[in-house]
């Protein structure tokens, strides 16, 4: 059951590589953040990339790889469970130079009954390879296992996560 959904926006136009949005208080072992999208007016797609992260039980933190300096904005939902939930996961995984994807070996969940959301991701991207080319994606490879991918290798990319497995 549903206990709380909260609605953010933060503005991108800011110095510096993390913001921080102030949230009301939840769970943190029972609430997962999920990325709603962005926009930005930055002439390199890659200085709008983001990742999301709920920090603390009152705060969600943006991070990114450099300054915009561009107007934009990040858009977000907090979702907080009342009950029923057995375990909640949270990082991220970067995906090296050279690479297009890694993995990351977490404690095993049951697939049935988990929920994985994308959390957005941080990326340097020239434009030599294209556009989104550093656009970091996120997959199930197994019970304990997660795996980013992006299109090409190129420099590093950071994709956020958040998993919760219901009972």
């Amino acid at each position: 059951m549903i206990k709380s959904i909260q609605y953010g926006v933060m503005p991108t136009n800011f110095g510096g590589t993390s913001k921080v949005s102030n949230i009301n208080a939840v769970d943190p072992n029972k609430s997962l953040v999920f990325s709603l999208g962005w926009w930005h007016n930055a002439s390199d797609p890659s200085r709008g990339y983001y990742r999301l992260e709920l920090t603390t039980s009152t705060t969600v933190t943006m991070y990114r790889m450099a300054d915009s300096g561009q107007d934009g904005e990040v858009y977000f939902m907090v979702i907080e469970w009342g009950s029923g939930v057995s375990q909640m996961q949270r990082g991220k995984i970067d995906i090296p130079n050279a690479a297009v994807k890694a993995d990351k070996t977490i404690p095993a969940v049951d697939l049935t009954k988990t929920i994985l959301a994308w959390c957005g991701c941080q990326a340097q991207d020239t434009g030599s390879t294209g556009v989104f080319g550093d656009h970091g994606s996120l997959c199930f490879v197994g019970a304990n296992t997660l795996r980013a991918i992006r299109r090409d290798a190129s420099l590093i990319t950071s994709v956020g996560y958040n998993l919760i497995e219901f009972s």
